[in-house]
């Protein structure tokens, strides 16, 4: 995995409520190239700031307050804008049942916590190189 300037701009949003958490999706993002990296405690606070921003890509925590992961989700599935936004689902390993319910409403992409931050790295690679691929595709067209 070769992290290219074009996917290190990239702004990935990172929505946790667990500051620490939130430090260690960043700090392990950050070692492996990527460094546009924007933070948001809950999922309100994360629209407001994609309201304000352009965000290519989400990694977003399953239970936070206010506002879901999935609630989030479906949120930014709703919105033009971001309906095709690459959208990364953390759930806790003991909630099995959460990814049965991420694919019911649409989540392609989730990671099970504790995960592995180079395969989480890769995972964000990818997509941010599909979406790339796909942006490139398309106005060319």
């Amino acid at each position: 995995m070769e992290i290219t300037a074009e996917i290190a701009r990239n702004n990935i949003l990172i929505v946790e409520d667990a500051i620490s958490m939130r430090h260690t999706i960043k700090a392990s993002l950050r070692k492996q190239g990527f460094n546009s990296l924007i933070e948001a405690g809950d999922g309100e606070h994360a629209m407001k700031l994609m309201k304000s921003k352009k965000i290519n890509l989400v990694i977003c925590d399953w239970m936070m307050p206010i506002m879901s992961g999935p609630e989030l989700f479906k949120a930014i599935q709703s919105s033009e804008k971001y309906k095709n936004l690459p959208f990364i689902l953390l759930t806790g390993n003991d909630q099995k049942n959460h990814v049965t319910e991420a694919l019911k409403i649409g989540v392609k992409h989730y990671v099970v916590k504790p995960f592995n931050p180079q395969k989480l790295a890769e995972k964000v690679f990818d997509l941010l190189q599909e979406q790339n691929v796909n942006l490139s595709e398309a106005a060319t067209s």
